[in-house]
């Protein structure tokens, strides 16, 4: 049985994937696909250790466009697994399960409230200080509490942390 692959492609590059049977039913379907570049990028790694990676069944190819392997962002999950010692930050999530890129704002938000001295070595090797701090300017008001935004705002040199009008108690509506 052979099957059709079709491609989306997006300024010349490949953006989604379709595996297809004679009959045009879809088999699999990949909403997202890289490219080598974009993930060696995004998984911090050489073209060297990504193919190595492939050749040792680390990581699975969607397929092949124009030479070039066509991966999918979720085996980036595979590279780069929580550590175990998040667990019990996380006590209702399994973290076999998250994605850590797609639960980073989660992640960020109890690492940088609970997390101890190994925890928050891990955070800012896994998503470098640039991340961290774009996570403290757009989200840490709303999902860190006023002491660990206070801190993390200093260590950031960035405007101290002041309650959004929406979050203070009732002010706007007339409350205390």
């Amino acid at each position: 049985m052979s099957s059709l692959v079709q491609i989306t492609l997006q300024d010349g590059h490949p953006r989604s994937l379709a595996r297809l049977d004679e009959s045009g039913k879809v088999l699999q379907k990949a909403q997202t696909v890289w490219g080598v570049a974009e993930f060696c990028r995004q998984a911090r790694k050489s073209r060297r250790q990504l193919y190595r990676d492939i050749r040792h069944g680390k990581i699975k190819p969607l397929g092949k466009f124009l030479g070039e392997w066509l991966l999918d962002p979720s085996e980036l999950v595979k590279l780069h697994p929580l550590p175990p010692s998040l667990a019990s930050l996380l006590p209702e999530y399994d973290l076999g399960s998250l994605d850590p890129w797609g639960s980073a704002d989660l992640l960020l938000a109890r690492i940088l409230r609970f997390g101890g001295r190994d925890r928050l070595r891990w955070a800012f090797s896994f998503y470098g200080e640039a991340r961290i701090k774009r996570f403290i300017m757009e989200k840490g008001m709303r999902q860190l509490d006023p002491r660990s935004s206070g801190f993390w705002s200093c260590y950031f040199h960035l405007e101290p942390w002041r309650a959004a009008a929406a979050t203070q108690k009732g002010r706007q509506w007339g409350g205390a």
